[in-house]
């Protein structure tokens, strides 16, 4: 699952090495985004939460929480919505070189390739 947050991008999917399928891997691109969506994960278990760093993959940070702390974070992101156009709101850095730019828009899922200036 991504998650676009006004504190960053991050993507959520089920850790492959827990049996009881309680822990889930978020990964993020940028360090500064991974440690604010960290921060909040911090808060709302009570404990520290380790970032890793994964070496050149396409998310290089990752930290494992619960879904239990990570179902409360999102709760809190969504009480905390104030605004009425989201991409207005917040920047997303993809990257020195990004590619392509994914997004939702009423119509569906869209993509469009990034051009150099």
């Amino acid at each position: 699952m991504w998650l676009f947050t006004r504190k960053g991008f991050v993507s959520l999917a089920q850790h492959p090495q827990e049996s009881d399928g309680d822990k889930l891997l978020v990964q993020g691109r940028c360090r500064e985004e991974i440690d604010a969506f960290v921060a909040l994960l911090d808060q709302a278990a009570g404990e520290a939460h380790e970032v890793q760093h994964v070496g050149d993959a396409a998310s290089p940070f990752m930290v494992v929480a619960r879904k239990s702390v990570l179902a409360q974070v999102v709760a809190r992101l969504v009480m905390d919505i104030d605004y009425t156009e989201f991409v207005r709101t917040v920047h997303f850095d993809f990257g020195a070189d990004p590619a392509f730019l994914l997004w939702v828009t009423p119509g569906g899922l869209q993509i469009g390739r990034v051009k150099p200036e």
